[in-house]
């Protein structure tokens, strides 16, 4: 029926949110289990649905990312791995007023501008100078990713960073030049929480086991569900377990420890003071 459920989610490095998802299926009809049903009528959100499921994974992302944006949505930065890591859609989500961070692939197709020279990945690596040693950030440069409408290069920063599991090395890119390498590298290690997210909904929130059927819109419906539950523990781990929602309280309690710890602080340097100068 489907072959992937995007998911597009929110995080601020300690709980994570899915914000949206699709179902996607292949674009071509010999690949698909149910025929799309032709008595719908398109102006409706399962018609809507349907259009959305077959268009390509990267049209999904751009869209997906301007209504949550549209919708409120505040964010710094997009995180994704290197399946979305094209220039061309960097550019259209930067256009939308949204950074990448991202995962680069380590292929001769693409080509980023270094130096007045379009250069694959690995052939920028190979020019530039590495830290010796055994430094985890290997180097940084900076690149083009092409051009916008305006005609303007679109600058990017890539880090080149060492993969302990195989010794080699990894890169990263950000639209965001102002980010330091050691904050990209912190900054990209929050995209794993859509891993885990994934790991509790398939395990725990019986993704793809409660329901079963050939109906795409029981599927969708579905999918949401799992989403609303995760959301509800995130929220109950958030108002339970971290100290930081206790707000006032918490800041009220800082602030007599800090007024108390100084006039403790004092009494202790007189009497230390008086000891040494009756000593």
């Amino acid at each position: 029926m489907f072959r992937v459920l995007f998911t597009l989610g929110w995080s601020d490095g300690i709980s994570f949110l899915p914000v949206s998802c699709a179902l996607l299926a292949s674009s071509k009809e010999k690949h698909r289990l149910v025929p799309l049903r032709t008595d719908l009528d398109r102006r409706t959100n399962g018609a809507r649905r349907r259009r959305e499921g077959i268009r390509k994974a990267t049209d999904v992302l751009v869209e997906m990312v301007a209504e949550a944006l549209a919708s409120g949505i505040q964010a710094k930065h997009l995180l994704f791995d290197s399946w979305f890591a094209y220039p061309a859609i960097m550019r259209n989500l930067l256009a939308k007023g949204m950074h990448t961070l991202c995962m680069l692939k380590v292929t001769e197709k693409i080509f980023y501008r270094y130096q007045g020279e379009d250069l694959h990945l690995a052939a920028i690596y190979r020019k530039i100078r590495k830290r010796r040693g055994r430094a985890k950030i290997l180097a940084s440069v900076m690149v083009e990713i092409g051009k916008n409408d305006k005609g303007i290069p679109v600058p990017a920063k890539i880090v080149f960073v060492r993969d302990r599991r195989t010794k080699k090395w990894l890169a990263l890119l950000s639209t965001d030049t102002s980010l330091g390498d050691e904050q990209i590298v912190m900054a990209y290690r929050r995209r794993w929480d859509i891993e885990v997210f994934f790991k509790m909904a398939k395990s725990f929130l019986n993704l793809a086991k409660e329901c079963q059927g050939r109906s795409y819109d029981a599927l969708v419906a579905h999918a949401a569900v799992v989403c609303c539950r995760y959301i509800m523990l995130a929220l109950a781990k958030r108002t339970n377990k971290d100290p930081r929602t206790l707000g006032t309280l918490k800041r009220m309690r800082k602030l007599s420890c800090e007024i108390y710890g100084h006039g403790d602080g004092v009494s202790r340097k007189r009497k230390l003071l008086d000891k040494a100068r009756s000593s």
